[in-house]
């Protein structure tokens, strides 16, 4: 029986990383290095030291994007040549700038946005990934693109810039306004409507995560201002037509 590939995944004690951890462990030898202790360690896994988990032929970064470049950059020198580097971040422009810049010359790239998580993976709509070969043999990111679609994940390919623009008013409008929401002390009655509970479901999973997190998630977009100043019209047209309907029927 041929022994499991090693893959390390570092932030791997994290709510998405312990996801990635049980997804991926019937298949390779899963190691994860993090600073941060779990209570719950996942009994497939091994918790390894940083140095350790440089040495696998995989890595997948599922750090904050805040500690990414900082992460690459502890890689960089330590890597073999010919890894295998992905990360796993919500946006893609910076992660894929900073690791084309410290690991291009070694490693194998591909930026990845796993767009599910520990609330949603079981929504089979929810289910799918975005990849962007980076620098990758076009073996190896085929290999992971099937891997991915093996496991009842759709693969869909676009380049950091396109997915950057789509995400900022979709993924950032909704966790903006799921925080509006839970700003508001948005609560469930007897009387919501199917439309309103709706509204409380994206406010729960969107604020499940740390506001730094969504923090996160806006200030690395660099499409996040314009899909907010947009959003923001939006309001103070609906609220001007408002105005305009009142007025009208007042001199009725």
């Amino acid at each position: 029986m041929s022994q499991k590939p090693t893959l390390s995944i570092f932030g791997g004690n994290g709510r998405f990383g312990k996801l990635f951890c049980q997804l991926l462990s019937s298949d390779f030898k899963v190691q994860v290095f993090d600073p941060t202790p779990t209570s719950t360690p996942l009994p497939e896994v091994q918790q390894v030291d940083f140095e350790t988990a440089v040495k696998a032929s995989t890595l997948i970064l599922a750090v904050p994007i805040r500690h990414l470049e900082s992460m690459v950059k502890q890689i960089a020198p330590l890597i073999k040549p010919g890894t295998t580097v992905m990360d796993v971040c919500s946006v893609k422009i910076f992660p894929a700038q900073w690791m084309t810049e410290h690991l291009g010359e070694k490693a194998n790239l591909i930026a990845t946005h796993p767009l599910f998580g520990p609330n949603s993976f079981n929504i089979p709509s929810a289910r799918k990934i975005t990849l962007h070969n980076l620098n990758a043999p076009e073996q190896t990111f085929s290999f992971w693109k099937q891997y991915f679609e093996n496991l009842n994940i759709p693969v869909i390919e676009l380049s950091p810039e396109l997915h950057d623009q789509i995400m900022a008013r979709s993924q950032g409008i909704t966790h903006f306004i799921g925080r509006i929401l839970k700003a508001m002390d948005a609560k469930s009655s007897p009387l919501d409507t199917a439309g309103f509970e709706a509204l409380l479901n994206v406010m729960d999973k969107t604020c499940n995560d740390s506001f730094d997190l969504f923090a996160d998630l806006l200030h690395f977009n660099p499409y996040t201002t314009e899909a907010l100043e947009c959003f923001s019209e939006a309001i103070d047209e609906v609220l001007l037509n408002l105005d305009r309907n009142k007025k009208l029927r007042e001199k009725l």
